[in-house]
């Protein structure tokens, strides 16, 4: 599978309350075929307390605009954007939350067309992918996980919203695809109970992740099985987040844990592209060596 676009997550210590990391810093660290990162943005006061008609407080949109400032002209660069339900809120209670504050929804959307048209003024481009209460599957990662009902219905109004600003900004449908935490069952008719509709997707994503040496292989059989469950759709795919290690607590061979893992993703017989792959690289998954990650190896089985 072709894989379009590789992009890095991490923030400076890979701690996750430390200062985001930019593509510029990004490239520097991991090399410069580094197209894109990603951003999260909560259902919370900071965010829905802005003005109206503002859907980015002034630091985001300078971090997008200094994204913007490293890419080279005629560049692309992608941003894999998070929309998160506000965590406090419990259960279905999450979804109605988001249902009550769609203007702010449009109000981002608005912020983020006119920062691509500023960008297309430099000649360049910016891609955003914006992914919905990701991870809406698994137990207990995230408040509003096991309801797909509600999942389903404030998708498509935040579908609506986003898509009545403009339809170049995609929407990921992006569960999470690992083997320690669900709640769904074992197979994809589970997930498939979240689907919003064929015609309100635009890529079918995922989170991907194996925190232990006997899950390795395993996640690489359930990521096959989730992307083929989903073929007939004939849309791109993405894996949002990636992340692997022999052992979580330790960080064990977590570079030739994440290296198989990619190789996998390379190796996976489709003819839809994969639009992006975020390496996430923030404490539990950090140390990687992205340069190492990137090169062949035979060793698909890190942890022996």
């Amino acid at each position: 599978m072709i894989i379009d676009n590789l992009l890095a997550f991490d923030k400076v210590g890979h701690v996750r309350e430390g200062d985001q990391v930019n593509l510029l810093d990004l490239r520097q660290l991991y090399g410069p075929n580094i197209r894109g990162t990603n951003m999260y943005w909560g259902f919370e006061a900071p965010n829905l307390d802005l003005p109206a008609g503002q859907g980015l407080d002034g630091t985001k949109m300078q971090f997008i605009r200094d994204f913007t400032a490293g890419l080279g002209v005629g560049e692309i660069g992608t941003i894999d954007l998070c929309l998160e339900p506000h965590g406090d809120h419990r259960s279905s209670e999450s979804f109605a939350h988001v249902d009550a504050h769609l203007g702010k929804v449009r109000d981002l959307a608005s912020d983020l067309v006119s920062l691509q048209s500023e960008a297309a003024l430099e000649d360049k481009g910016l891609r955003f992918v914006i992914r919905f209460a990701s991870e809406m599957n698994p137990e207990p990662n995230n408040a509003w996980s096991g309801f797909p009902d509600d999942f389903q219905r404030s998708w498509v109004n935040v579908w609506n919203a986003i898509k009545g600003v403009s339809h170049d900004l995609l929407m990921n449908f992006a569960p999470g695809i690992e083997l320690e935490t669900r709640t769904d069952g074992n197979d994809f008719h589970a997930i498939k109970m979240y689907w919003p509709g064929d015609d309100l997707v635009d890529i079918v994503g995922c989170t991907w992740y194996a925190g232990s040496g006997h899950a390795i292989n395993p996640a690489k059989e359930r990521l096959d099985e989730y992307f083929q469950f989903f073929s007939d759709k004939g849309l791109p795919y993405c894996v949002s987040e990636l992340g692997g290690t022999c052992d979580k607590a330790l960080k064990l061979r977590s570079t030739q844990v994440v290296q198989s893992m990619f190789r996998h993703l390379l190796n996976f017989d489709s003819d839809q592209h994969l639009s992006h792959a975020t390496l996430f690289l923030v404490e539990d998954w950090a140390g990687v060596d992205v340069q190492v990650v990137q090169q062949e190896t035979t060793d698909l089985s890190p942890c022996g």
